[in-house]
């Protein structure tokens, strides 16, 4: 991969692809198959327990695009300019709210950045940017604008940068945040199109959606309603007759083919 410099990127708010999405006035029910864990994607790796039910509350600075997945575009970041010598990036700001209708600003940025690479912190999946940003050397410009040095030119940078983990923190919300109260459910504010309505632990946990989200027609439903079950059987008996309609997975090896046949098979009447 060619390392960018002395160039700039930008992207819409609303891509082509947005438009073929309609908003539907329901809730949608989803299986999840286990139990939310930790909360704070900073501190926690685990996809089912972590990033499965804390990620839709949160926004990342950039982020993978859903429709051409090896392309990293603007998430809170509008654009970005990375200088000649590939050591330096300046990223430009949306105007985004978090939940409390605070706009995200620079110095979010650079906090959730040092918050990532804080010295001797647990950081599971997050710790990758350990490799590419020196901790304490972002800056903002102003309100909108993030100046971050790299320690090597290198596009990877951008790649770690838009994995799911890296989320953006309001500073002014979580800067006084111990650990434990950052891992418990809604402990945590976010910018993202989904709020955190109710968690019934090992049996379902739910979101509304954000009517102040910046992301224009964004999110398509009033909300989404994970149902915990980790049995199999009663898992395909909940998809076969509609008690929900999609799942948090699967994944590579979270299906036996087997059981993908038998969810193509109706229920017996009975």
């Amino acid at each position: 991969m060619v390392v960018p410099t002395g160039e700039s990127f930008a992207y819409p708010l609303s891509p082509d692809w947005v438009s073929k999405g309609k908003y539907q006035s329901f809730v949608l029910q989803l299986v999840g198959r286990t139990n939310p864990g930790l909360w704070d994607m900073h501190y926690a790796g685990h996809l089912t327990a972590t990033a499965v039910p804390a990620g839709p509350l949160h926004n990342t600075l950039v982020e993978f695009n859903p429709v051409s997945p090896t392309e990293v575009i603007g998430d809170l970041a509008a654009s970005w300019d990375v200088s000649q010598d590939g050591m330096t990036y300046t990223f430009h700001l949306r105007d985004a709210q978090w939940w409390d209708g605070k706009p995200v600003i620079a110095d979010d940025i650079v906090f959730s950045l040092d918050r990532i690479t804080l010295p001797d912190a647990i950081r599971t999946r997050t710790a990758a940017l350990r490799g590419f940003y020196e901790y304490q050397t972002a800056q903002a410009v102003d309100a909108k604008t993030v100046e971050v040095p790299i320690k090597f030119p290198t596009p990877l940078f951008l790649l770690n940068l838009a994995t799911e983990y890296m989320k953006m923190y309001p500073k002014h919300a979580t800067e006084n945040l111990s650990q434990d109260e950052a891992n418990r459910a809604g402990g945590l504010m976010g910018s993202g199109p989904w709020k955190l309505k109710e968690f019934k632990p090992q049996i379902s946990f739910e979101y509304e959606r954000n009517t102040n989200y910046f992301k224009p027609n964004r999110p398509y439903f009033d909300g989404l309603k994970f149902n915990i079950i980790p049995d199999m059987s009663r898992l395909v008996s909940a998809l076969q007759v509609g008690q929900v309609v999609t799942t948090d997975l699967p994944v590579i090896g979270s299906y036996r083919p087997e059981t993908m046949f038998e969810l193509r098979q109706k229920p017996k009447a009975g």
